[in-house]
């Protein structure tokens, strides 16, 4: 049997590598909690930014917007003292700045989250 879930969010774990001090890869888990989205808004989300030629600075603030769109929150992120840091644009902001692939990470995981999770490996 089938329940449709009908929650505006749900939490979906992202995973990703950093090289530490030491040359070593280091796999870092987070949770992200996502918008839930209807097939008509994925189409739309889609198209964001399609047409966005800009570099540097403007592309992150462009990646942020498309980005917010969809994640509301996160847990198991915190600063370097170990603290739990607050989610908000300027905090995603600097995770965007420090793992420069990130905004194709959360992407990608979104994608793979909406579509039942099926590529994640068990």
């Amino acid at each position: 049997m089938f329940k449709l879930n009908l929650s505006d969010t749900f939490q979906y774990p992202v995973s990703f590598a950093l090289v530490d001090e030491k040359g070593k890869s280091q796999t870092h888990k987070i949770r992200l909690t996502f918008k839930r989205f209807s097939r008509e808004q994925l189409i739309t989300l889609g198209e964001f930014g399609k047409d966005d030629t800009s570099t540097g600075a403007a592309v992150i603030e462009s990646d942020l917007d498309y980005l917010l769109q969809f994640v509301t929150d996160w847990a198991d992120v915190t600063d370097g003292a170990g603290n739990p840091l607050e989610f908000n644009r300027a905090n995603l902001r600097a995770l965007l700045s420090a793992v420069p692939n990130m905004h194709h990470i959360i992407r990608d995981h979104f994608y793979e989250a909406i579509n039942g999770g099926n590529s994640r490996k068990n």
